[in-house]
């Protein structure tokens, strides 16, 4: 048990794994919020607001959302003042990684469709009206393009508000890959593996196990360009031992295997991709030269 009193302005506590902290602010006005992870019966109390005050604890929070597998590990909340009253909420990440919470997302994307509705009322009427008459084609264009925008932000602000805690969490990874995938396509390899390292850190679970093959395929793309040919190699391991149909990642391996000088293993990668794709034309020309390199470096060892 311990008990801080705090006198001054503290508005954001961060608080962790810990059991009967009690917090007293003398005044309201002096806190915000708190972030907790992983806390028991941990209090807190304002010297001129004593019905505002509450109490954040784990085994409470499980019982009150028995569908989301709460961990004291890795499960982030936030307690706020909200209406009067503490509220301590769970902390959840949208596709973008940006921390929400279901109250939040969804009354946002509530204010996104009334605001689209109210965008789509004004700039219909004024397409139908002389101001509407007034405007060239490329103007009524761009009208037209800033309301389907507007559209497609309500949508995917409804969407992302109403996903379960796994099709977020999906999401996030989906938006590093892409993001990968958008930094690798500009020749910024650093960035793309560091992207797709993100997303692989999110990879946690046996329901993403294809989406972290694919990942690890895109990172062993990046390493080859970086010349990190061992990572590359090890990368490409991965992805072709969660996926073993994966032809692009026994592609991938071969071509790090052969960057090593470990041609015999790069032929036999090289086979495993024709196997799967016959008419692969990178796999045949990159067979023939690991061959090539085989026997040269088979007659230089025997001489």
């Amino acid at each position: 048990e311990c008990a801080v009193h705090i006198t001054t302005r503290l508005a954001t506590l961060q608080v962790d794994a810990c059991r009967g902290l009690h917090l007293f602010y003398q005044k309201r006005a002096h806190f915000e919020q708190m972030v907790s992870a992983g806390v028991y019966a941990v209090s807190l109390a304002f010297g001129d607001a004593p019905s505002c005050g509450g109490v954040a604890d784990l085994c409470a929070l499980r019982a009150s959302m028995p569908d989301k597998g709460l961990s004291a590990e890795t499960d982030q909340f936030i307690s706020r003042l909200v209406d009067g009253a503490l509220l301590t909420e769970l902390i959840i990440r949208l596709s973008n990684d940006y921390p929400t919470t279901e109250r939040e997302a969804a009354d946002f994307a509530k204010r996104t469709r009334v605001n689209g509705e109210k965008l789509d009322e004004a700039v219909g009427g004024m397409l139908s009206c002389g101001v509407g008459g007034k405007l060239d084609e490329a103007e009524r264009q761009r009208v037209l393009a800033l309301m389907r925008e507007q559209a497609e932000h309500a949508a995917s602000a409804q969407a992302q508000s109403e996903q379960s805690a796994e099709a977020r969490h999906a999401a996030r990874i989906g938006f590093k890959k892409t993001a990968g995938n958008e930094a690798f396509k500009a020749s910024e390899y650093q960035q793309a593996a560091v992207l797709y390292t993100e997303a692989l850190s999110l990879c946690t679970t046996d329901a993403v196990r294809d989406e972290e093959a694919i990942i690890r395929c895109n990172r062993a793309a990046c390493f080859l360009k970086l010349g990190r040919y061992a990572q590359a190699r090890e990368d490409a391991e991965a992805c072709v031992a969660i996926k073993p149909e994966h032809a692009k990642g026994h592609f991938r391996l071969a071509l790090a295997l052969q960057a090593e000088e470990r041609f015999g293993e790069a032929c036999h990668a090289f086979n495993r991709v024709l196997t799967l794709e016959p008419r692969n034309k990178d796999a045949t020309s990159g067979l023939r030269m690991a061959e090539v390199q085989a026997e040269r470096k088979r007659r230089m060892e025997a001489a």
